[in-house]
């Protein structure tokens, strides 16, 4: 059998007649595929029942063209598509179908007949080893004559990714979007300028920009702020000979949780599952004071957190050190830090000596890296039946972690930042 197959390119189709007689004249003429009173079937792809602009339906003005050129050799023409594979079509989804790609247009301007009959005939023929089966609807079947039409969708018109393209995806990025969102994701932007997603996102990677990611910050109004950076950094890099150099803070409202549900295990390919409810004991507050030179914790718990019991955890870590060894004391701005009751003590204990945070940088206190130990370790995942069990738990945890402890040592990556005593 001869098979060979013509291609025509129709750029614009204004010019589909004078395309199709072109391509039938390279086929030796239509005369020799198509007699009058024949029944021809125009077997278009419809399948994605859209015009082709972005697709790769048959167009219709083709269709219609086609059609034109055998109705004028006297034959009937009739436009048909068979189903695709495990699809089944009926009267309604084919007049959809005609409708959306273009078809009753083409049918009205040529002449041709549009063909409802869903009726269906199976096709078998081998192909190496295996045996193919496809349905072809009747009419394809009993027609003396099948024109296949199938366009070759070139697809869209490459977008070169120049500076000036590349500044305006920037700068409709730092925008807001008109829908009312409060960030941009790539398809939403591509279809707001009219370009292709990979676009905006090469863009974003080579600017280094992530706009659904979102980052909190807390900037300090203190006018003292360096000054006192400065000197909460010289006692970690380098404290006062002899002198004990601790960091002294509370984690507040810990919350003795238990669960009502049973902890299911972790098992191979099963992380550990907790009950959704849980039954609250109470709260308590956590007093620790972490040496920065052994990276040794000393912990207290209580009740609640008032001036007077951080004066008496000042009193515990004091007995702890030697009678005469100068204490220096990290700790926040906390209004419990600074009452009467706190300046009595260090009236009482000239050895000790507070040094306070800038406002609103905790982050310089490194017991918060401890605080954010624990709850990773313990208090995020425990399981506590009375506050008197979470209070023991966490004591038991201190005791185990100092057995261990290692101080934490800070980085400077950038010694132009380093601040030096």
């Amino acid at each position: 059998m001869d098979c060979r197959v013509y291609i025509v390119s129709c750029p614009d189709y204004d010019h589909a007649d004078e395309k199709m007689q072109l391509l039938f004249s390279m086929m030796g003429g239509i005369d020799r595929f198509v007699k009058a009173g024949e029944k021809i079937v125009l077997k278009a792809n419809l399948l994605q029942a859209a015009i082709p602009d972005q697709a790769v339906t048959t167009h219709p003005r083709i269709v219609a063209a086609a059609a034109r050129m055998v109705k004028g050799e006297g034959a009937l023409p009739i436009i048909a598509d068979s189903p695709g594979a495990g699809y089944k079509y009926n009267s309604k989804t084919l007049n959809t179908l005609y409708r959306k790609s273009g078809m009753l247009e083409a049918a009205e301007a040529s002449g041709a007949v549009l063909n409802f009959d869903t009726t269906c005939e199976a096709v078998s023929f081998p192909r190496g080893k295996l045996i193919k089966h496809f349905e072809v609807i009747n009419p394809v079947t009993t027609a003396d004559g099948v024109l296949g039409l199938c366009s070759l969708y070139l697809g869209s018109v490459a977008r070169v990714l120049t500076p000036q393209l590349r500044a305006r995806v920037l700068r409709r990025t730092q925008q807001p979007p008109p829908d009312g969102s409060t960030h941009w994701s790539c398809r939403k932007l591509a279809a707001d300028l009219g370009v292709g997603k990979s676009l905006v996102h090469r863009v974003w990677q080579e600017a280094g920009l992530k706009p659904h990611r979102l980052e909190r910050y807390m900037a300090s109004n203190d006018p003292h702020f360096e000054a006192k950076a400065a000197d909460v950094i010289g006692l970690y890099l380098n404290p006062p000979e002899h002198a004990a150099v601790f960091c002294v803070d509370e984690k507040t409202a810990i919350q003795a949780l238990d669960r009502l549900d049973p902890v299911l295990p972790l098992s191979p390919g099963r992380a550990e599952r907790h009950g959704f409810e849980y039954f609250r004991h109470g709260t308590l507050s956590l007093y620790a004071a972490l040496n920065t030179r052994t990276g040794h914790v000393l912990g207290k718990t209580a009740a609640r957190h008032t001036s007077a019991e951080f004066v008496s955890f000042l009193e515990q870590l004091a007995a702890t050190c030697p009678a005469e060894q100068p204490i220096h004391v990290i700790l926040d701005n906390l209004s419990a830090h600074k009452t009467p009751r706190v300046q009595d003590f260090l009236a009482a204990n000239p050895r000790v000596r507070l040094h306070y945070t800038p406002t609103y940088s905790s982050w310089l206190n490194q017991v918060e890296l401890w605080f954010a130990k624990i709850e990773r370790d313990l208090l995020a995942r425990g399981i506590f039946t009375s506050v008197s069990d979470l209070s023991r738990k966490i004591m038991r945890y201190i005791r185990l972690y100092s057995q261990r402890a290692t101080p934490f040592r800070w980085k400077y990556f950038d010694p132009r930042r380093r601040i030096r005593p």
